[in-house]
Formats: structure tokens, C-alpha cells, sequence
């Protein structure tokens, strides 16, 4: 997952993202792991993500990515 992030995280730092998708579902909580840091934004690796939050996830992303 790539998000917008004001601060400064080195790659491979691990953190806690707690975030809401478009979903109208629950909230998710995971660890994740810095994978990228670009000029605008940062890209995060899940750690253990449940399988039920992996199945939400990428039907959401499926749905987001159809014209």
C-alpha cells in the first residue's frame, strides 16, 4: 500500500497502520514495513494480515481498479 505521509520513516522500519477503507467496513490494524519511500509518498508491506482483511483488501482493490 502506497499513502501520503508527512514524516520521515527509514526503509524497513516497522510500524502500526491503522486506517479505514472506502470499504464502509471496520477499520484495519496491522504491522507493516517500509518498503519505499518516495518524494510523495511511502510504500508499506502487511505483516501477517489476516486472511479475512488479505480477502477485503483485494476485493477492494479489484473493484477500484474496474473503469
Amino acid at each position: 500500500m502506497k499513502i501520503r505521509f508527512n514524516g520521515v520513516l527509514p526503509e524497513g522500519a516497522a510500524v502500526k497502520l491503522l486506517f479505514t477503507p472506502p470499504d464502509g467496513a471496520a477499520a484495519v490494524e496491522v504491522i507493516s514495513l517500509v518498503v519505499r519511500v518516495d518524494r510523495d509518498a511511502t510504500a508499506f508491506s502487511f505483516v501477517h494480515l489476516a486472511n479475512a482483511e488479505a480477502r477485503r483488501l483485494g476485493e477492494l482493490v479489484r473493484r477500484l481498479q474496474r473503469p
